[in-house]
């Protein structure tokens, strides 16, 4: 593997010489190029990150507060495209946890099919497989993955590999989602500007855990619940799902929160945003 690639890593007050990604990826330096988007808010972390990333030769960036996932992707694509000599894209979220074999499997399914635009990894949680999914109407399905390759499919970013045209060609990722749906949403946009392009799903998996497995505490998951709600109802509205899906899926979410901390603010959050 040649430096014709860059992993992008967006952390959130977190130390990025403690992510496992960023070990795995440091081992592959001389290959690779890093780049490190960090959306963390506590002075003594950023300061932290900046002084690591320098030492290693790691590029980093940032504003000193959270721009959220889209803005930082978008950031980070464009200096990329303007400073780096590099045609691929990989994107990792800071508690991706993948080997060497990774970057393997990667350059053998370019090499081999170098025609696809994304390639992109099985990812999978405690619950079953999170990525790559099928595309409906109003959401996403599991599906019996038999094929190399599909169309009309939704990957989460963790472990993609785009190439930089697709970013020149379809877009960046939509800033007014904060957090939540930004691959959908871009796989959505990629599919409809692309219509006949596949996605290539090779030959690794990446066990990923995911945040709505688990609870934290009412006021992070309450704060958690919100930006979702809204991030939801913009998706939503983009694509023109069915207001019964909408307002069905928030709804879901809500109570099950609602019952577990007995407390109706969530309920309450959604009934308020309608």
């Amino acid at each position: 593997m040649d430096k014709n690639f860059c992993v992008v890593v967006v952390c959130y007050n977190h130390l990025i010489k403690d992510t496992e990604v960023i070990k795995t990826c440091l081992r592959k330096l001389g290959t690779i190029e890093v780049l490190v988007y960090d959306n963390s808010t506590l002075e003594n972390i950023i300061l932290e990150n900046q002084d690591f990333c320098k030492e290693q030769g790691l590029w980093c960036l940032g504003e000193n507060k959270n721009l959220g996932l889209s803005r930082a992707y978008n950031a980070a694509i464009t200096f990329i495209k303007e400073n780096l000599k590099v045609n691929w894209i990989t994107i990792f979220d800071q508690d991706t946890k993948v080997l060497e074999e990774y970057f393997d499997a990667l350059e053998e399914s370019i090499n081999k099919d170098p025609k696809y635009l994304i390639h992109a990894p099985i990812v999978a949680s405690k619950n079953g497989i999170m990525s790559p999914l099928k595309f409906t109407k109003n959401s996403q399905e599991s599906f019996d993955i038999k094929e190399e390759s599909y169309s009309n499919i939704a990957c989460i970013n963790s472990g993609i590999t785009v190439n930089k045209t697709v970013y020149e060609d379809a877009g960046l990722y939509d800033e007014k989602l904060f957090l939540d749906l930004v691959d959908y949403d871009f796989f959505r946009k990629f599919h409809n500007k692309f219509p006949k392009e596949k996605i290539k799903i090779f030959k690794y998996k990446i066990e990923q855990e995911f945040s709505g497995d688990g609870y934290s505490s009412f006021e992070a998951d309450y704060n958690r619940f919100k930006i979702y709600a809204s991030d939801f109802s913009t998706y939503c509205d983009k694509w023109q799902t069915t207001p019964f899906y909408k307002s069905y899926i928030l709804m879901k979410r809500a109570l099950k929160l609602s019952l577990h901390y007995k407390n109706i603010s969530f309920i309450k959050n959604v009934f308020n945003n309608k």
